[in-house]
């Protein structure tokens, strides 16, 4: 009689040193997966961080590409005006050529060669008169588009990075709050393996196969996340 006990004191506590290691390697993966959910946090706060930058760095370029379309319009309508005014000046010159004073026609023909000189020097300063991608017309500016997207390019180049960013911040954080849930997860798993010290006989088998599955389904979880 006092050998069965002897020996079911050493089953006892062989189960209770069998239970022991596997609380010891469920709660060192769960530090790893704590690991794991802290990384994916940081990473997912420092993609968002980066999403902000690039949003405030848009609106800074939004307003730059703003300020150049309007200087350029503002050159382009410059020169429309002079242009307007030297052909207006050599029409009339023309047209009253030997009907009115010799020196009030020269004085058109002046008056509209200075228009036209000062309508070229605006050319150089607005891209719509300059840009050889934009350069074509009897005018001196045609493809807007062209000339828009060349404006927007930056803004759009900002906005590609950003998007980039709001998606990394997007996985990480998802990664993060699934790290979270596993170790919910786990935390039951260390339950029942606890619990499977208590009772006495073949009740506490159902706790650790219980804890040990509920283990086994969260460490299948945490590689899915991990090479997901």
């Amino acid at each position: 009689m006092a050998e069965k006990r002897q020996q079911a004191e050493k089953n006892k506590q062989r189960f209770a040193r069998s239970v022991a290691v596997v609380l010891a390697l469920v709660a060192l993966w769960g530090a790893g997966v704590a690991y794991l959910q802290s990384d994916a946090s940081n990473r997912a706060t420092q993609a968002a961080r980066d999403a902000m930058t690039l949003a405030i760095e848009i609106v800074v370029e939004l307003g730059r590409a703003n300020a150049r379309v309007e200087y350029d319009l503002r050159g382009m309508a410059d020169w429309t005006a002079l242009t307007g005014e030297s052909q207006a000046y050599s029409v009339t010159a023309m047209v009253n050529q030997g009907i009115i004073d010799e020196a009030l026609v020269r004085r058109y023909h002046l008056e509209s060669q200075v228009r036209q000189a000062q309508a070229d020097s605006l050319i150089g300063q607005s891209a719509l008169l300059s840009d050889a991608r934009d350069a074509g017309t009897a005018v001196g500016y045609g493809d807007g588009q062209a000339y828009m997207e060349d404006v927007m390019s930056r803004s759009q180049e900002l906005l590609a990075k950003q998007n980039a960013a709001v998606d990394r911040a997007n996985e990480w954080g998802t990664k993060s709050d699934s790290y979270s849930s596993v170790m919910a997860v786990m935390a039951v798993a260390l339950f029942f393996l606890g619990l499977s010290l208590v009772p006495e006989g073949s009740s506490r088998l159902v706790f650790l196969v219980v804890g040990l599955l509920i283990s086994a389904a969260s460490v299948a979880w945490t590689l899915s996340i991990l090479l997901g």
